[in-house]
């Protein structure tokens, strides 16, 4: 192992959920992450956004602040080399409580989120501490809870375990509506999906309405929308099967948006056999097969907000849907 490695031992074995391993854990450790720069005022990691990777920082100073509807951010902690941001976030999916921003120059271990759980299961003890930090987590917001009811309400909002703060409700805002379901979402890959599917289909039927409006025939374009969303389809696929980085994998949702959009955008000409068509190779003769007419169907609009549905439900009752899932199988285990 080289020395330039080693540097880093000293911070890496400041870290709580690092301490217990071995020298050669911690090779594993750096092996799983990328080293990275940050300039003086740049974020490392956001407050209300999915947390994807965590830092451990190697050198350097950083702060933690919270908005949370404050006038001002408020400073919750100070952060140097052999603190990590961002680990529990990326343990439990939730968003990120805080912002943590480079006071100074700043050097730092990124670990993406595959690369931490294959870390997990090598060295179980990594999760062992976080389960207990969690708990004493839940312990500290139990005991806040209590002393705001003794107090009526009022008094400060009680600091927790590590370094991050409870903040008390305020008032909802747009702004606040804004980061928690658009914002802390712009990593979450069925959202991404989402927005490319109602950015491209927003897009193509208007291109399509402005074609009609200016008298040109709009089989050809529909016809080139239609066979391009089968062909980001296949592509983003194939991408997907042999390339995981998350960068890649957020890519890869936007193409499926953007091929579904394509494809679901001709969605009643799919009805064409159904209504032209005695059976898949005798048309019809008492009725006019007309493409754009069979576009406007109604059936079109019904199969776009079907699959809109579908995404906003992958979008937002992904973690219920899950829980269900948990609870019907526990009790069939149970039963049986």
């Amino acid at each position: 192992m080289s020395a330039h490695t080693k540097e880093h031992y000293p911070a890496l074995r400041s870290v709580r959920w690092l301490a217990p391993l071995s020298d050669g854990a911690l090779d594993d450790v750096i092996e799983a992450g990328i080293e990275v720069r940050f300039a003086k005022g740049k974020a490392l990691v956001g407050e209300l956004e999915l947390g994807d990777d965590l830092f451990v920082i190697l050198s350097g100073q950083a702060v933690a602040t919270v908005t949370a509807g404050l006038a001002s951010p408020l400073t919750v902690g100070t952060l140097g080399p052999g603190d990590a941001c961002g680990e529990l976030s990326l343990f439990t999916r939730e968003l990120r409580s805080a912002t943590v921003t480079a006071e100074t120059e700043l050097h730092a271990l990124r670990i993406e989120r595959a690369n931490f759980l294959q870390l997990i299961e090598l060295y179980p003890q990594i999760a062992v501490h976080f389960a207990a930090e969690m708990g004493a987590r839940l312990r500290d917001a139990d005991q806040a809870l209590d002393d705001l009811l003794k107090s009526g309400g009022a008094g400060s909002a009680a600091r927790l375990s590590g370094q991050m703060a409870s903040v008390a409700p305020v008032r909802g805002s747009f702004s606040r509506a804004w980061r928690e379901m658009v914002q802390s979402r712009l990593r979450d890959l069925p959202f991404l999906a989402l927005l490319a599917f109602l950015a491209t289909l927003v897009s193509v039927r208007g291109l399509v309405f402005l074609a009609g409006f200016a008298g040109a025939p709009i089989f050809v374009l529909l016809r080139a929308a239609y066979t391009s969303g089968f062909l980001i389809v296949i592509l983003a696929t194939a991408t997907a099967l042999m390339r995981f980085r998350p960068s890649t994998r957020r890519l890869v949702a936007v193409a499926y948006g953007v091929g579904f959009a394509l494809i679901i955008n001709e969605y009643s000409v799919f009805l064409a056999f159904d209504v032209f068509y005695i059976d898949m190779t005798s048309r019809d003769t008492t009725m006019i097969f007309d493409v754009e007419e069979l576009y406007r169907r109604s059936e079109s609009q019904w199969g776009i907000a079907l699959f809109v549905l579908f995404l906003l439900q992958a979008t937002y009752l992904t973690r219920f849907y899950r829980r269900v899932s948990f609870l019907v199988a526990t009790r069939l285990r149970r039963m049986f």
